[in-house]
């Protein structure tokens, strides 16, 4: 049985985009923070997680089209966006974390 490719595809597809794009922000606002500090640690630490949202973004476009062109799309771009998601989230923090204790 072939699955629908449509809304729900397109829909996931945003989401990730969504996610890739606020990471982006957060990434910017940490190396802002970093320059105005003069802090190499949080500017570093911003640098890995632009990296890592990069990484979010191209296999979240990359996900979208397996979704829209296939019945059964691979697993193994879910398990990158999750390792992306997670590195992404857990830069934030670390950043949060280390600028609030500053």
């Amino acid at each position: 049985m072939k699955q629908d490719a449509g809304l729900q595809a397109q829909r996931t597809a945003l989401a990730w985009r969504r996610t890739a794009l606020t990471a982006l922000v957060c990434a910017l606002l940490a190396a802002r923070s970093g320059l105005e500090q003069h802090a190499a640690w949080l500017i570093a630490l911003s640098a890995l997680l632009a990296m890592a949202t990069l990484l979010l973004a191209v296999c979240a476009v990359w996900r979208a089209h397996a979704l829209l062109r296939s019945a059964m799309p691979q697993c193994i771009a879910a398990h990158w966006m999750r390792s992306a998601a997670m590195a992404a989230t857990v830069c934030c923090l670390i950043a949060v974390v280390l600028m609030v204790g500053v």
